[in-house]
């Protein structure tokens, strides 16, 4: 008896965490997304404001995040159902340029869009209130955050859905 008690209890607490951080995670994302300038794959400097006008796919990710590599194939499955209704843009957060210059070459297939670099550099992370990898972000022409999502949630691809049906 006393086992089923600590297990009831401590499923409980695991349902009531979810759903508080889940309301944290957006309760807390900033109205307007935070402008950021970062190196793209090419070298570039890239600003995020420059893509006003358009929605827009931030995707939090790393090499070292195997739940992130995993869901590219959907993401890019996402890109091309709804081509030309969104950009992505893909921030690698942690890793040293070599690598990730590495993983983006051996990638391009599964991630055809924008990559940029953020590196060791938390600035962004932060603004963002970054707290799991993979973190989609979907932004509105107007530069607002639409939506935030740690992991690799489903209700991201219903959001698009409603979106861009």
């Amino acid at each position: 008896m006393r086992k089923v008690v600590i297990t009831s209890v401590a499923v409980l607490l695991t349902c009531l965490m979810t759903t508080w951080t889940w309301a944290l995670i957006q309760d807390d994302a900033p109205a307007i997304a935070p402008d950021f300038t970062l190196p793209d794959y090419d070298g570039n400097t890239f600003t995020l404001s420059s893509m006003r006008g358009k929605y827009v796919v931030l995707d939090f990710w790393g090499t070292w995040c195997k739940i992130c590599l995993k869901g590219m194939p959907k993401l890019k499955e996402a890109q091309k159902k709804y081509k030309g209704k969104f950009e992505i843009i893909g921030v690698d957060c942690g890793d040293k340029t070599v690598k990730w210059r590495h993983w983006v070459d051996s990638l391009k297939e599964e991630m055809p869009w924008k990559h940029v670099i953020m590196g060791r550099k938390l600035e962004v992370q932060r603004d963002y209130r970054i707290k799991g990898y993979p973190t989609k972000i979907l932004i509105d022409p107007e530069g607002r955050i639409v939506r935030s999502f740690v992991g690799e949630d489903p209700r991201f691809y219903l959001l698009l859905e409603e979106t861009f049906k």
